[in-house]
């Protein structure tokens, strides 16, 4: 048999003998073996020590059976060669000896072997236990992540529909300013008091000053859920959206604002959000401006 079949078989048989003395599988010990470079070494130490006690029980019952013929042959009428005989005794004794304090060796290596095992066995505990832990951590982290997504997908779900019904609002309060442009009459106010629309609640005093009266105006904004800033302006009437530069106020969701006196004309107070792409009016108001003091 070729020496390669012969040392995989014994690699087996030593692999069972292992696996028979603790609660480990054959290919946990064939892992952390090869892991710790020791395979080899405790392999071949195994087997020289079966080998040595091979030979030692052999070249013991060798012995044994020329002391027992010796003893017969002697019991049986031969002690004439007993003076022949008795170095041969002499020599199995000697032999015995050797052969005893062999074998004390032999089972001193075993218990070498034996411990080896028992501490190569609680690496594997050990060793077992860390990943454990591992996996035990990496599943704790995997919910985490799992429920950091669900909370942020359903937050960007929210946010998305909140977006998509402010430009809805935004986009209808952009018609209502381009019928408003298109009709003189149109009083800008149409539905205002709808619950789900935009707006600012623009309130001023009076719809006529004088060019020495300040004007004040309080507003309250209402049903916008995501705007980055606003503003309260005030401009001629003539003049197109977000025309001029001067007579604004940015604002928070409500509060007061006062604009200073202005030239005669017809004038109107709008307001405006800015929900992350451009200024849109949502409301506005008209005022007239007279020459009088």
């Amino acid at each position: 048999m070729p020496e390669h079949q012969t040392n995989q078989k014994k690699f087996q048989q030593f692999l069972r003998e292992l696996e028979q003395q603790g609660n480990f599988s054959v290919r946990q010990i064939r892992e952390t073996l090869e892991e710790s470079d020791l395979l080899d070494s405790l392999i071949e130490t195994y087997f020289q020590t079966q080998e040595r006690q091979r030979k030692h029980r052999q070249r013991l019952s060798f012995f044994l059976g020329l002391l027992a013929i010796a003893s017969i042959a002697g019991i049986g009428g031969f002690a004439g060669r007993g003076i022949l005989v008795k170095p041969e005794i002499e020599q199995l004794r000697s032999t015995i000896t050797e052969l005893e304090t062999t074998i004390v060796a032999s089972e001193e290596q075993a218990t070498e072997s034996k411990e080896y095992l028992n501490e190569l066995r609680d690496r594997i505990s050990a060793r077992d236990e860390q990943l454990q832990n591992a996996e035990s951590d990496l599943q704790d982290k995997n919910e985490t992540i799992d429920r950091l997504t669900t909370q942020l997908s359903a937050e960007e779900a929210e946010n998305e529909t909140k977006i998509a019904q402010l430009q809805a609002d935004l986009t209808e309060a952009k018609s209502t300013n381009s019928e408003s442009a298109a009709n003189p009459n149109f009083s800008g106010n149409t539905d205002r008091n709808s619950g789900s629309k935009p707006r600012a609640n623009l309130q001023i005093e009076k719809k006529t000053y004088t060019r020495l009266e300040p004007i004040v105006v309080n507003f309250s904004f209402e049903n916008i859920p995501y705007s980055e800033r606003r503003q309260i302006t005030l401009g001629l009437a003539s003049n197109s959206q977000r025309s001029y530069r001067n007579n604004y106020f940015n604002v928070g969701e409500d509060g007061t604002v006062t604009f200073k006196p202005q030239k005669p004309g017809n004038y109107e107070i709008r307001a405006y959000v800015y929900p992350g792409n451009e200024w849109v009016q949502i409301e506005k108001r008209n005022i007239e401006i007279t020459a009088d003091f």
